[in-house]
């Protein structure tokens, strides 16, 4: 019985320790979220201002800003993702056994 007891607070002890990093998970998901409607709100706002410049191969210098901006923005934005949520390695992979046939053998002749 005081082994169950003691498993029980060994339980409690993990999950106390997996709501936290959960929280502190949904807390980095919510910090990501609001960067990129930050960044939609950029992109919508330079999209603005290059259309009502009319079509022009260069950008003006305030626009050529307002893009390296965005570009340093969404630089920023992945790395912190990339640490908040490291991307998953690639799973191990093993080579398929080689498959072993036998060989039939031959019937026996049979000689009336």
């Amino acid at each position: 019985m005081a082994v169950l007891f003691k498993d029980l607070r060994e339980l409690k002890k993990i999950m106390s320790n997996i709501s936290a990093e959960l929280a502190t998970i949904q807390a980095n998901l919510a910090s990501i979220a609001s960067g990129i409607a930050n960044l939609d709100s950029q992109i919508q706002t330079l999209t603005a201002s290059l259309a009502s410049e009319g079509s022009t191969s260069t950008l003006s210098p305030a626009d050529q800003a307002t893009l390296d901006a965005i570009v340093a923005s969404s630089a920023a934005l992945a790395t912190t993702a990339n640490q908040a949520v490291p991307p998953a390695s690639a799973p191990a992979t093993t080579s398929p056994a080689p498959e072993t046939t036998t060989a039939a053998a031959p019937a026996a002749s049979t000689t009336s």
